[in-house]
């Protein structure tokens, strides 16, 4: 049956092909009047002129009070947290004091390298995320790679956790963990 051609009854929900109760006012299963009224005023409805149920108005207007309560939430949360940390620029030396600028120091090799030290913070990202597709395209990208153990290089500048090196006969500059170096 198609649905442009069938009736589905309201009370014992079997469908009808409309020809078959074309001037009937009841089911022939269930007795039910086909519509409400019982007066069987023209044709059944067809099950494919029903219109879609509307959302009531209020749920949209519930779902976006929600949302607003969260985003008001989430914001004032991260400005507490604010508050509480200490904004004190001295910092926690956990690595010990930093290299010093000019220091010749050798890799470690094994961890990554960037120009830029936004560059390295994604890469260690991905890498904790487990995206090695976004990884491996982001290695490719010109500046970007990981260190071979045992290279010579001088540190530039240098951090609690992160320092920029310059590998010996080159000008280039890069910017790795202070974990990728040994200076002894």
């Amino acid at each position: 049956m198609e649905n442009s051609t069938t009736y589905r009854c309201p009370g014992c929900k079997v469908e009808f092909n409309v020809e078959d109760i074309a001037g009937k006012d009841t089911c022939p299963v269930c007795g039910r009047p086909f519509f409400e009224s019982g007066l069987g005023m023209g044709a059944p409805p067809l099950l494919g002129d029903r219109k879609p149920a509307k959302t009531p108005q209020w749920v949209y207007w519930g779902i976006a009070v929600v949302m607003f309560g969260m985003t008001y939430l989430s914001h004032s949360l991260d400005r507490e947290v604010k508050k509480t940390t200490n904004p004190s620029p001295v910092r926690e030396k956990t690595l010990g004091d930093a290299l010093e600028t000019g220091s010749i120091c050798r890799t470690m090799g094994g961890h990554f390298f960037s120009l830029t030290e936004n560059g390295l913070a994604q890469l260690y990202r991905m890498h904790a995320q487990g995206d090695k597709v976004a990884l491996y395209k982001a290695m490719d990208l010109h500046g970007n790679g990981i260190l071979a153990p045992g290279k010579e290089v001088y540190i530039d500048e240098s951090g609690w956790s992160v320092i920029r090196i310059r590998p010996r006969g080159q000008t280039a500059v890069f910017w790795t963990v202070r974990e990728a170096v040994d200076c002894k």
